[in-house]
């Protein structure tokens, strides 16, 4: 099965140098998630090994889009999309780049789609250390514009500068899906802040994509009932 990291980089083609040269800092950020991937397999507990195993694109079609408008917020909240329901677009479905995830569809016309980015104040995403296993929440972080936090919620192991984050997704037998297939890039710590006082320790996130320059983006569609 094709890890969804691999599936950036061969659906991508080349768009002049700037594109080509994007192209390639995003193949070898997917050879190194592939690399911790591997290290994770060889000693991790058998669930979180079912979670990795589960993870691509299995179910999901690609269908690419322009973006033709964005929110005037200065939070860069939503963006409108060229694809929608006549392209099998539908609500709640994973919006990526060649760099990872920007967030999902909220609204749907025809023609259009409405995505709210990772961002968003009203969003969050599953999300796990690549390497590592812990898994938390990444969400917007409240008062600072376009930044992301990234929250613990199960797993032992210290969160650290430089650590990448992908999506942790999961299916159950009833064929329920999360929102974000597994194994999607999402960013990458950034900064942690140690806790004090009542407050939990901070883990902030930078998105692999750049969400305040989206041209291109490309919605996976067809991935069945979400939550």
């Amino acid at each position: 099965m094709r890890t969804i990291v691999d599936w950036f980089d061969q659906t991508w083609t080349a768009r002049g140098e700037n594109d080509e040269l994007r192209s390639q800092v995003a193949s070898l950020r997917s050879e190194l998630l592939d690399t911790q991937d591997a290290a994770e397999k060889a000693g991790y507990s058998e669930d979180l090994q079912k979670l990795v195993d589960q993870g691509g694109l299995s179910g999901f079609e690609p269908v690419n889009a322009s973006v033709i408008a964005r929110s005037p917020s200065l939070w860069y909240s939503t963006i409108k999309i060229s694809a929608g329901s006549s392209d099998g677009v539908a609500r709640n479905d994973a919006v990526i780049t060649q760099d990872g995830l920007i967030g999902h569809v909220t609204e749907v016309t025809g023609g259009t789609a409405v995505v709210s980015l990772i961002t968003d104040s009203r969003n969050a995403v599953t999300a796990r250390v690549v390497g590592k296993g812990p898994e938390g929440v990444v969400e917007p972080i409240v008062g600072a514009t376009g930044k992301l936090s990234f929250g613990l919620i199960q797993g032992e192991e210290d969160v650290k500068d430089g650590d990448r984050l992908v999506t942790a997704g999961f299916t159950t037998e009833s064929g329920l899906a999360s929102r974000y297939p597994a194994d999607i890039p999402i960013g990458q710590v950034v900064e942690t802040i140690p806790a004090q006082d009542e407050q939990k320790e901070q883990v902030n996130v930078e998105p692999f994509a750049d969400l305040s320059d989206l041209l291109d983006v490309t919605v996976l569609t067809g991935g069945g009932s979400s939550q």
